[in-house]
This record gives structure tokens, C-alpha cells and sequence, in this order.
């Protein structure tokens, strides 16, 4: 049975969060060996993108792109080392907890600019997915004494506002023709290429030879970057990137499954109904999908 082209993309945006939400995990457990993180991101985008690079050469992929792509492209690459910057330096002002929880509310900027400036139709079943699953995603970050400090609200929000640009840009120029495969090359290249100065610029950049850590990143570089980047892609192309990013929600929810699951993190009725609440906005926009094409 031929899976139609919106199924394809449900998927790719399931695989996507999946791959994603691991992140985490595998960034703390290299972390904690005593490794920065610009080190961290400069071997995962740098590994990454060797991967994808014999994985074009396996499957004969072609390497061509047009010179307006490749400004995209050096434009879009942008986006990843600025969103994991930010996102690391709110860690000083906010808990881990509330800087991700806040960061993963991009699906509203990112269905408010869809709509507004390129006429998408948001309908009011997507609007409540989104703000029921932005419910949820709070309930998993604000389960513990905080203090919401302004300065760290903001950068995180930058950070929000980055992705939310990368989500919608990708939909939108001309990149959008390329495969999975090679827009993941490109840009994980040149974001290589911008973390690696940016590091020497910063001056901690380390020469990883713990082995240990090499597999982990070698993990997360496989995992949580070439398959959910070419995942995240090719669900971008198939369903859009309001759909997506409502998908993406369920990162956090990855992310805390394996900290029970592998950290032995403790349980609370609240992280239940926030789990609830994610898997409810997800089974929204499933199930009005299904009824429109049973209709």
C-alpha cells in the first residue's frame, strides 16, 4: 500500500523529535567529562557532516547547488550555532528546565508567521494543538522552584525566534528543492566551519581523545543530527512548518522519558499530564487530517 505524501511527513516529523529529543542526554554525558560545549557542537556538526558526506557519495547524490542557494544556505547554517549558544548562556540566568520549555513554544511564532506573512491557513484545531501542547511542554519544564530572571527570558526567547526563522526559511526559499540528504550537508558544513571560529575566537576548543566521549559524539552526530536533520527536512517539505513544529513538541517529552527511563528521575502527576497534554495536541492534528481525508 502506497503512504501517501502528508503520512510520509507525519513520520519524518516523528523521527525528527525522536532523534532530537536525545540530544540532551548524549550533550550532558559528554559535558560531564569535562568537555565545552563549542568543542561538543564543533565535533558533532563536523562528524555530521562526514557522515552525509559518504552518504552522498554511497548513494551518488549529487553535489550541485546554485549560487543562491549556497547564500541560503550560509545564512540558514547561521541558525544552528546561534540557537545552541543562546540557549546554553540562558542556562546562567534560568534552570535547564524553563530555557527548554520555553524554547520548544516556537510552534506560535512559528504558525503566527506563516500566516501573516505568507497566507497560510491555521485552523482553529491547529491553534488549539499548539497551545495545548505549549501547556504541556511548560508542565515538564516548571516542575520546581524557580525564579524567572528578565535577561535569561530574553535570550532564550532569541533563541526561540532563530529556530522558529530556520523552520519557516526552509519552507519558503529556494533550498526547499534540495533532498534531506544535501541540505543537511550544506548546512551542517558551513555551521562546522562557524562553530569552529567561534571557538577560537572564544579560545576553549579541546582536542577530544577520551574514547568514551568519541562514541557518544559519534552517537549524537548520527542520531540526534544527520537522521533528525534530514528527517526534520523532509517533514518541512511534506507538511509544512507549522505541522512540524507542532510534531517537535514532543522532544521535551523524549528528553524526559529517557531521564526516567536511563537517569531514574523521579515521576510527579504533573510531568504525567504534561505528557498527556503533548500526546493529546499531537493525536488533534493526526486525527483532523484523517477525517478530512475520510470526508
Amino acid at each position: 500500500m502506497k503512504i501517501s505524501e502528508h503520512k510520509k511527513g507525519v513520520w519524518a516529523a516523528i523521527i525528527a523529535a525522536a532523534t532530537f529529543g536525545m540530544m540532551p542526554l548524549l550533550s550532558k554525558l559528554v559535558m560531564d567529562n569535562g568537555f565545552s560545549v563549542n568543542t561538543i557542537v564543533t565535533y558533532r556538526y563536523a562528524t555530521a557532516a562526514i557522515i552525509l558526506f559518504f552518504m552522498m557519495l554511497y548513494k551518488k547524490a549529487s553535489f550541485k547547488i546554485s549560487g543562491k542557494q549556497l547564500l541560503e544556505l550560509c545564512v540558514l547554517s547561521v541558525c544552528y550555532p546561534s540557537v545552541t549558544s543562546l540557549l546554553m548562556i540562558s542556562y546562567d540566568y534560568l534552570s535547564t528546565g524553563i530555557s527548554t520549555s520555553i524554547h520548544f513554544l516556537y510552534p506560535i511564532p512559528v504558525a503566527f508567521m506563516m500566516a501573516f506573512f505568507f497566507k497560510e491557513k491555521v485552523t482553529i484545531k491547529i491553534i488549539i494543538g499548539i497551545l495545548i501542547s505549549a501547556c504541556g511542554v511548560l508542565l515538564l519544564g516548571f516542575n520546581e522552584d524557580y525564579e524567572l530572571n528578565p535577561v535569561g527570558i530574553l535570550i532564550v526567547l532569541a533563541a526561540v525566534l532563530i529556530y522558529s526563522i530556520y523552520l519557516v526559511m526552509i519552507s519558503q526559499l529556494s533550498v526547499r528543492k534540495l533532498t534531506g540528504l544535501s541540505f543537511s550537508f550544506y548546512v551542517l558544513s558551513i555551521a562546522s566551519i562557524y562553530s569552529f571560529i567561534f571557538g577560537t575566537i572564544q579560545g576553549d576548543l579541546q582536542f577530544m581523545n577520551d574514547s568514551i566521549s568519541l562514541i557518544l559524539v559519534f552517537m549524537l552526530s548520527l542520531v540526534s543530527t544527520v537522521i533528525s536533520n534530514i528527517a526534520l527536512v523532509e517533514s518541512v517539505k511534506r507538511i509544512g512548518s507549522t505541522l512540524t513544529s507542532v510534531f517537535g513538541t514532543t522532544e521535551p517529552l523524549i528528553a524526559v522519558l529517557l531521564g526516567l527511563l536511563i537517569n531514574d528521575e523521579p515521576f510527579s502527576i504533573q510531568i504525567g499530564l504534561g505528557m498527556t497534554l503533548i500526546f493529546s495536541a499531537v493525536l488533534i492534528i493526526i486525527l483532523r487530517k484523517e477525517k478530512r481525508k475520510n470526508s
